[in-house]
C-alpha cells in the first residue's frame, strides 16, 4: 500500500468508535525501509498518533505484538490470514486517554468509589514477528514506555489523585523498559468471522523501572478461544478463556495504571469499564452467535471472571457474572459495528464498538 488510506477502529476499551487516516510509503524493491504515519481520533476524545519505519509490507500477514493500549486480552485479536514470513520495524506511538477509571483494588472495591484520571503514554519500541507457518507465529517487542497522569476529564467523578493518594504509581510515573514475547497458534477457518477452529496464545512481559527498583514485575498471560459451528442454524458457539498473572520482583510494586482490569465492552460487559483491577485475573466469555443475513448477526452472551491479589485465590470461586445480548452489523466476513446490552448485579450497560469482543 502506498499513499493515504482511511482508518476506523477502537483505540482502547471505552474510547468508542475512532476515525483517522494513515500514510505509507514503501521503499523500492526489497529494501526494508518502508515508512508509515497514522492517527485516530475517537468520538469520546481519545486519540493516538504513531510512526513506523522498517519492514512493514509483510506485517499484516505476520503475528506481531501490539503497542501499549487496548484491553487486557487484545494482544491476540488477530483478524487477518497469515503467511510464512518476517516483519520488523521501529514503532513510535503516543496515546491520550482522558477518562481512565479506578475503583480501588480487588474484588471488594466499591462502585461508589469510582474515580477518574487522564493518562498520557508514549512508546519507543522495536517489534519483530516471524510467521513460521500460516497457523504458527512468534513475536517480540522491546523498548521504553513513558507515562504521565493528570486529573481526569470526567467531571462526574472525583479525581483518582484525590481519593486514592497513596496507591502505587499515583505520585510518580517512571519510564519503563519493557520486553515482551509471545507465541500464537491460530487455526480458525476465517479470522475475521470464525465459525470453526481456535486460537491459543501465550505471552511473557517484563516491566522495569528505568530509574530505580521501585517498580519491576513480570507478566504471564494465556489466551484460548474456540468456535463450534451449529450448521442447521447457521450459528456459532464461541468460547474464550483469558488469564493474566503479574509477579513483582523482590519488594518492587506494580503501578496501579499497569494492573490488568475487568469490566467494559470486551471483558465483563455487565460492569463499568475498568471496574475491577488487581495483579491477577481470570476471564471466561461465551457467545451464541446467530446468522440472520449476510449483514446482520444476533448474539447472546455470558461473561464471568474475577481479579485477585494472592495466587492462593487462583480458582473459580467468587466469580463476577454478567449476561446479555447484542446486534452485530457486518459486511461480508467483516464485523464493523457491535451493539451489546449486558446486565449484572451492578445494573445494565450498553456498549458500542468496532469488531468482535473476541
Amino acid at each position: 500500500m502506498r499513499g493515504f488510506s482511511p482508518r476506523a477502529g477502537t483505540i482502547t476499551s471505552g474510547s468508542h468508535i475512532a476515525f483517522g487516516a494513515a500514510f505509507q510509503q514503501q521503499a523500492p524493491g526489497d529494501w526494508p525501509l518502508d515508512f508509515e504515519v497514522s492517527g485516530l481520533y475517537s468520538v469520546r476524545n481519545y486519540w493516538t498518533i504513531g510512526a513506523r519505519i522498517g519492514r512493514l509490507r509483510t506485517r499484516r500477514e505476520t503475528f506481531l505484538l501490539r503497542s501499549y493500549g487496548g484491553h487486557p486480552a487484545s494482544e491476540f485479536n488477530e483478524t487477518r490470514y497469515k503467511e510464512p514470513g518476517f516483519a520488523a520495524y521501529a514503532d513510535f506511538n503516543y496515546f491520550y486517554f482522558p477518562k481512565q477509571y479506578f475503583f480501588g483494588f480487588g474484588p471488594d472495591s466499591r462502585q461508589v468509589d469510582r474515580t477518574d484520571y487522564l493518562q498520557h503514554t508514549a512508546s519507543y519500541e522495536a517489534v519483530a514477528g516471524y510467521q513460521i507457518t500460516d497457523w504458527l507465529g512468534v513475536s517480540v517487542r522491546a523498548g521504553i514506555l513513558q507515562f504521565d497522569l493528570d486529573p481526569g476529564k470526567d467531571d462526574s467523578y472525583t479525581d483518582t489523585q484525590t481519593l486514592f493518594p497513596s496507591v502505587p504509581g499515583i505520585d510518580r510515573q517512571p519510564d519503563f523498559y519493557r520486553f515482551s514475547s509471545a507465541l500464537l497458534v491460530d487455526n480458525r477457518d476465517v479470522p475475521t468471522d470464525p465459525r470453526s477452529g481456535g486460537v491459543a496464545g501465550i505471552l511473557f512481559s517484563r516491566y522495569r523501572d528505568k530509574d530505580s527498583d521501585e517498580f519491576e514485575f513480570n507478566r504471564y498471560a494465556v489466551d484460548l478461544r474456540h468456535y463450534f459451528p451449529i450448521d442447521p442454524l447457521l450459528s456459532v458457539v464461541a468460547l474464550h478463556f483469558f488469564s493474566s498473572v503479574d509477579d513483582p520482583i523482590g519488594q518492587s510494586q506494580i503501578p496501579f495504571y499497569l494492573n490488568e482490569w475487568l469490566g467494559g465492552g470486551s471483558t465483563l460487559r455487565g460492569f463499568s469499564r475498568q471496574r475491577f483491577r488487581d495483579r491477577n485475573l481470570i476471564l471466561l466469555n461465551g457467545e451464541f452467535r446467530i446468522h440472520v443475513t449476510d449483514s446482520l448477526e444476533l448474539a447472546a452472551f455470558y461473561d464471568t471472571g474475577k481479579v485477585f491479589r494472592d495466587l492462593d485465590d487462583y480458582n473459580f470461586k467468587r466469580l463476577e457474572k454478567g449476561y446479555g445480548g447484542g446486534v452485530r452489523l457486518k459486511g461480508g466476513n467483516i464485523l464493523f459495528l457491535r451493539f451489546d446490552v449486558a446486565h449484572s448485579r451492578e445494573g445494565t450497560h450498553i456498549h458500542v464498538s468496532i469488531g468482535p469482543a473476541f
